[in-house]
């Protein structure tokens, strides 16, 4: 199909503002449909063309769908924080295989834009922060499967007490989209399913847009933690996709490299939110090194400590809502960009159990 912008009067409408809370989204008049898909592309001479292809050959119906702008990070990371310009809507015609074209940024289709790209920008704005819950819940069944064999049933096998703390939390939606999820592990028939889907079709409809183009790995990749001990950084990752990137403190040679695996997480250890260890530990492979909170601010960014991973409050707090036990844990010599990144919304999980642990006297490598 032809990429060309599409006539004031022909375009597609834009996705609308998220709704209040529990509201379905709506536009003057009528309903507004979900998206279909958000695709990313990070340029528009080189990925730009094939993922918008992608996105015309297989056209959603009736639904439309988002091309929305993906930088990247030393050639090599797809900036999450930094994705979600609007740059195209991909409407499809109702009992049609065509779909038009509604083009909202002009350095992308040398074409006066037959759109105002407000109301997508807010619809994307809505939706990020819903794939990262998506995205955590999945990893956790992921992790979960991993660590007993069995796909998860309820909240309480995700979130319950310390020490069957998998995830930190739960928030409401998370419950529609985990029945989602159930109900298509158990169509599997005699066969074991590799991993859950992408839940797309409940929750908030302001959730609703299957990640795509340079988006695709959040919908596959379950969420990694990546290490790099030169530049005193820790990532958040899925497959390339590079969704946090924190400063941290470090302990130089005493801070081991290779693969690690969180297997424990608590709140407050040794009984408090200020001590030693901050607010949040997650211990890695039953040793005594650990991703913690600190009391020594200043030492973020310095080799400090005795081997462990010292994190500020703020991002110490966030990583422990975002991954779950189970998470898998590299530390390397380098290879992460030196960009800091994490949103002004932190992510966070509504807490939901005991995640404290007062019979345990921690001593990490501090």
């Amino acid at each position: 199909a032809a990429q060309t912008a599409a006539p004031d009067d022909a375009a597609p409408p834009a996705p609308a503002a998220a709704p209040a809370k529990g509201q379905p989204a709506k536009t003057p008049g009528r309903q507004a449909s979900k998206l279909a898909s958000v695709a990313g592309a990070a340029d528009p001479e080189a990925d730009g063309p094939a993922v918008l292809g992608r996105m015309l050959s297989k056209p959603a119906v009736p639904g439309s769908s988002l091309l929305v702008q993906t930088p990247v990070l030393d050639k090599k990371w797809t900036d999450w924080v930094k994705s979600g310009k609007p740059l195209a809507e991909v409407a499809a015609s109702p009992g049609q295989a065509t779909a038009s074209v509604g083009w909202l940024d002009p350095q992308w289709c040398d074409c006066r834009p037959g759109k105002d790209s407000a109301s997508p920008r807010k619809a994307i704005e809505a939706w990020k922060p819903l794939q990262e819950g998506k995205l955590a819940l999945r990893s956790a069944m992921i992790n979960y499967h991993a660590r007993t064999g069995k796909w998860p049933a309820s909240k309480d096998q995700l979130a319950g007490a310390y020490p069957a703390n998998t995830m930190a939390g739960w928030n409401e939606e998370m419950t529609a989209w985990l029945g989602e999820l159930r109900k298509e592990l158990a169509k599997v028939d005699g066969k074991a399913a590799a991993a859950p889907a992408w839940p797309d079709a409940s929750g908030p409809a302001e959730g609703f847009g299957t990640p795509a183009g340079k988006l695709e790995p959040l919908a596959e990749q379950p969420l990694e933690i990546v290490v790099d001990k030169k530049h005193h950084r820790l990532a958040v990752l899925s497959g390339n996709v590079l969704l946090r990137n924190y400063e941290v403190g470090l302990g130089g040679d005493l801070t081991p490299e290779g693969t690690f695996a969180i297997t424990e997480k608590v709140r407050d250890p040794n009984g408090s939110s200020t001590g030693t260890f901050g607010s949040r530990g997650m211990t890695l492979s039953d040793t005594l090194y650990a991703i913690h909170g600190t009391d020594e601010p200043d030492s973020i960014g310095k080799d400090e400590s005795h081997g462990c991973i010292r994190m500020n409050k703020k991002d110490v707090e966030e990583l422990y809502d975002l991954v779950s036990i189970g998470t898998k844990v590299t530390i390397a010599k380098e290879g992460l960009p030196t960009e800091l990144r994490a949103p002004a919304e932190r992510f966070r999980l509504t807490p939901a159990q005991n995640e404290t642990n007062p019979h345990k006297k921690y001593n990490w490598l501090n």
